[in-house]
């Protein structure tokens, strides 16, 4: 499904965990992956985008 493949690429860039859990698949999200994520995109934005 298109979810599982959004999922697969999330898993691979190190932004999701996966976990096999018996019958089911468990999905958790890296908050110190997205923090260091949202950081760098934060200094990008700011270096090659400021006003003045």
């Amino acid at each position: 499904s298109t979810v599982s493949q959004h999922l697969k690429i999330l898993v691979e860039a190190g932004l999701v965990r996966f976990e096999p859990d018996r019958q089911r698949s468990r999905y958790e999200v890296d908050h110190a992956a997205l923090a260091d994520v949202s950081a760098s995109l934060s200094a990008l934005v700011k270096s090659c985008c400021s006003v003045g």
